[in-house]
């Protein structure tokens, strides 16, 4: 993980396009672990759900969904949606690509916290072309 040191700590060019992703299987600590790294880090941060069973409202129970709301850190993509919807990993991936530009844009670091793998692994290699012209095997492959 890359660190700035004090010095370089609010300089907008040394924080720009640097986040800190963690990830790993429902329930192994990873709530615990961020809220812990929060308070340790010399520079504000911002967390995005990475979890596709924590963006639904009704999906509490079995996600180890964090009590976000309580929180003194900004959480993003968390309970955004109330019923199973067409979320592909392409929009989620548009849609943290956003996300981090706003959080940049205040000076803080995104930190994605999650397990789903496919999703998050889409923020280092885009999912190719999903489209009507794709085979269904490779349209399969860009939805949950």
């Amino acid at each position: 993980m890359y660190k700035p040191s004090s010095e370089s700590y609010g300089a907008k060019s040394n924080l720009m396009q640097f986040f800190i992703v963690i990830t790993g299987p429902t329930g192994v600590g990873k709530t615990d672990f961020v809220q812990q790294l929060c308070q340790k880090l010399p520079f504000p941060v911002e967390v995005i759900n990475g979890d596709v069973g924590q963006f639904y409202k009704p999906l509490s129970i079995g996600t180890a969904k964090p009590a976000y709301e309580s929180e003194p850190v900004p959480h993003h993509l968390f309970d955004i949606m109330e019923k199973p919807e067409d979320y592909t990993v392409a929009l989620f991936r548009e849609r943290v690509a956003r996300l981090m530009s706003d959080i940049w844009s205040r000076s803080a670091v995104p930190l994605i916290v999650g397990g789903s793998s496919f999703y998050i692994q889409s923020l280092y290699f885009p999912p190719r072309a999903c489209g009507s012209g794709a085979s269904s095997r490779r349209r399969r492959r860009c939805s949950p």
